[in-house]
């Protein structure tokens, strides 16, 4: 027992920076990661040591992405959109939803490096088990994502199963009304909070409940939610180098969630998620 506590994590983080000479320093902790037995540990080894929170600072520095990262990133985009693409042909009227996960699944794990981060499916206007088939007039929405060396992509697409309401391809109108707004905002020096008002004044018209809407969209990174948010108080400014989901989510009889992915450049942005369309189709 007595050599399981010296092989603990807080013990050895703690002989490492001893033997750096950082035994008295001042040492920041992401406690989004770390859990609380370790900070404890650490602190009780360390007790010349500042320990503090350090989890906005390292959220904030990892708002910027390397070369690498964008790599990585985009890498996890292109799995994710070639599921979506390899998904599409039996989507269709008398297909499960397992059989559509499982599809999307082996999609993603077949690629060299790939794997899968997250798959989420929504069907309207009744809500389906897995093991349910889809039918005619079904709305059916994806959002999943692939990850890429740990890094993630994080998209939504949707499919109308035959003929659906006149009133739910008017709904995509508004929404992609929406995205184009946010879009038009993706340049440095723009508050995330500029891009949230852009997509929630369009959205607000005609679902009053947008109004109280907390997140339009996230950065994107080893989690699939990062800051900075697309939020209404969030006064950090776009940087190049920093990639962000677009995210416009609807909820009535229907389920719709348009998200694609973003770079931000020197005087705009790149879409990363180009290959395939956030809009309705229809199978």
């Amino acid at each position: 027992m007595y050599g399981l506590h010296l092989r603990s994590p807080s013990i050895l983080a703690a002989r490492v920076l001893k033997g750096r000479g950082l035994g008295a320093a001042k040492i920041g902790i992401d406690k989004l990661y770390v859990d609380a037995s370790f900070v404890d540990g650490l602190t009780a080894a360390l007790p010349e040591c500042e320990i503090s929170d350090g989890t906005r600072i390292l959220s904030d520095l990892r708002a910027v992405k390397s070369v690498e990262e964008i790599e990585c990133l985009s890498e996890a985009a292109k799995i994710t959109e070639e599921a979506f693409e390899a998904v599409t042909p039996i989507i269709k009227e008398g297909t499960r939803l397992i059989e559509i996960k499982q599809k999307i699944t082996q999609e993603m794990t077949q690629q060299s490096g790939g794997e899968v981060g997250h798959i989420t499916l929504k069907v309207g206007p009744a809500k389906l088990p897995p093991g349910e088939k889809l039918e005619a007039g079904d709305i059916l929405c994806v959002d999943c994502g692939a990850k890429f060396r740990n890094y993630r992509a994080d998209i939504s697409r949707q499919w109308a199963i035959g003929k659906v309401p006149a009133t739910e391809w008017d709904t995509m109108e508004v929404i992609s009304a929406a995205v184009d707004a946010m879009r038009g905002k993706l340049r440095p020096g723009t508050k995330f909070s500029e891009i949230y008002r852009a997509g929630n004044d369009i959205m607000a018209k005609v679902n009053p409940r947008y109004k109280g809407m907390l997140l339009m969209g996230h950065s994107l990174g080893i989690e699939s939610h990062e800051r900075p948010y697309i939020s209404p108080d969030e006064e950090k400014t776009l940087e190049p180098g920093m990639v962000l989901c677009l995210e416009v989510p609807h909820k009535g009889t229907y389920v719709f969630n348009c998200e694609d992915e973003y770079l931000i450049t020197q005087d705009g942005y790149k879409i990363m998620t180009a290959r395939t369309s956030s809009r309705l189709k229809q199978v």
